[in-house]
């Protein structure tokens, strides 16, 4: 009977171990669940900007192109030479200035 009672005993201790690692298990599988409801959320969210985005980038293909406008040209060469001329005097005069 003491070899029945050990026999049982062990078999006690065998089935409290698989209870833990089974509630850890679960606990696992319900965490990895969750997760898994999140990153499907995620995707969704994601799949959903790309297609915003892929819809806004047909839009601006679809938009003719705009030119490029040119500056005005100056009526007088004479006076934009004169102002660089004023420009480069200023800068020389804050170079030397510098070197003081």
């Amino acid at each position: 009977m003491s070899e029945t009672k050990k026999l049982i005993s062990t078999l006690e201790v065998k089935v409290g171990l698989l209870l833990e690692k089974m509630q850890k298990t679960s606990a696992a599988l319900q965490m990895k669940t969750a997760e898994a409801e999140s990153l499907k959320k995620q995707t969704v969210q994601l799949e959903e900007k790309v297609a915003s985005l892929r819809s806004e980038n047909q839009e601006l293909r679809s938009m003719p192109t705009t030119t490029v406008v040119e500056a005005p040209v100056a009526e007088n060469s004479e006076d934009t030479k004169a102002r660089i001329s004023e420009l480069v005097k200023e800068i020389d005069t804050c170079i030397s200035m510098l070197k003081v």
